[in-house]
C-alpha cells in the first residue's frame, strides 16, 4: 500500500523576500507575515507547515501558538532542539498543542546545526551528545505520554 503524499510549507520566522538574493527586497519578520502565510498555505491545500528553530528565527513554540489559533487545517510542525528544554516540559507542551489545536500539531526534532549556534542558544553539546540528548528526550517524552503516575 502507497502512503498518501503530504505537502508542507516554510513559516519565514527569519523574514522573506521578495527576489532571492536581493536584500532591498527583505520583507521582515512579524506576526502578520506568519499569519499570511500559513493561511495561503493552508488555502493553497498544503497539509502542514514548518516553523523553523535558529538562532536567528523568532521563536518556534511561540509561533506555532499563534498560527493555530489562525487556522483551522494545516498541521503545524514545530521544530525544536532537544536540550532547550526540560523533556517533561516539552511533552505537556506538545500535548497540550495537540488538544487545543484538535491534533494539528507535530514536533520536528533537530539535533543538528553549528556547535557555534547551538552554543547561541545555550546548548553546549557536541555532535555524538546532541544525539544521545535526542534519543534521551524521545524516550523520556514517551514515557511522560504513557506514564498512569510518577516514573523514574
Amino acid at each position: 500500500m502507497v502512503g498518501r503524499l503530504e505537502f508542507g510549507w516554510f513559516i519565514p520566522t527569519y523574514g522573506d523576500s521578495t527576489t532571492v538574493g536581493d536584500p532591498s527586497t527583505l520583507v521582515p519578520p512579524s506576526a502578520d507575515l506568519f499569519v499570511k502565510v500559513a493561511r495561503a498555505a493552508e488555502d493553497a491545500g498544503f497539509d502542514y507547515a514548518l516553523v523553523p528553530v535558529a538562532t536567528e528565527c523568532w521563536d518556534a513554540w511561540i509561533t506555532t501558538a499563534v498560527l493555530a489559533a489562525h487556522t483551522s487545517r494545516l498541521t503545524l510542525l514545530c521544530a525544536a532542539r532537544p536540550g532547550l528544554i526540560a523533556p517533561t516540559v516539552m511533552a505537556k507542551m506538545v500535548a497540550t498543542f495537540d488538544q487545543l489545536s484538535g491534533g494539528r500539531v507535530s514536533v520536528n526534532l533537530i539535533a543538528g546545526g553549528s556547535e557555534e549556534e547551538l552554543a547561541a542558544d545555550g546548548a553546549f553539546y557536541d555532535h555524538d551528545q546532541r544525539y544521545e540528548v535526542m534519543d534521551e528526550t524521545v524516550t523520556l517524552m514517551k514515557a511522560a505520554w504513557a506514564a498512569r503516575g510518577t516514573f523514574d
